[in-house]
């Protein structure tokens, strides 16, 4: 019971933290329209998605090549980054495209 609260708690604070430093974010959602916050939305679900496929899937992959634990960590950090790196790009660029360069606000 008491992990519940707590995680009950840290999930508002997140949600606090991000209201609070967001403002300018949340403005911007505010004057997309219904087919501009779908795409949003989808964008960001896919990109979620996408990006925990290829970390899980080919970072497992990746290093299991190696049989040095020192390598497979390494090998397995350096997919994340990649992907992170790469996912990021692709996703700001959708979101620019699909919200006519209201979102991603720096």
């Amino acid at each position: 019971m008491d992990d519940f609260v707590f995680i009950l708690l840290l999930v508002l604070l997140m949600i606090y933290s991000f209201i609070v430093n967001n403002k300018e974010t949340l403005r911007a959602f505010k004057e997309l329209g219904k087919l501009q916050l779908l795409g949003v939305a989808l964008t960001f679900v896919s990109t979620v998605v996408v990006a925990s496929a290829l970390i899980f899937y080919g970072g497992n992959w990746i290093a299991g090549q190696f049989s040095n634990i020192f390598l497979q960590s390494f090998s397995f950090l350096v997919v994340v980054f990649l992907v992170f790196y790469s996912i990021g790009t692709v996703s700001d660029k959708v979101m620019s495209k699909i919200t006519n360069g209201a979102l991603p606000k720096n």
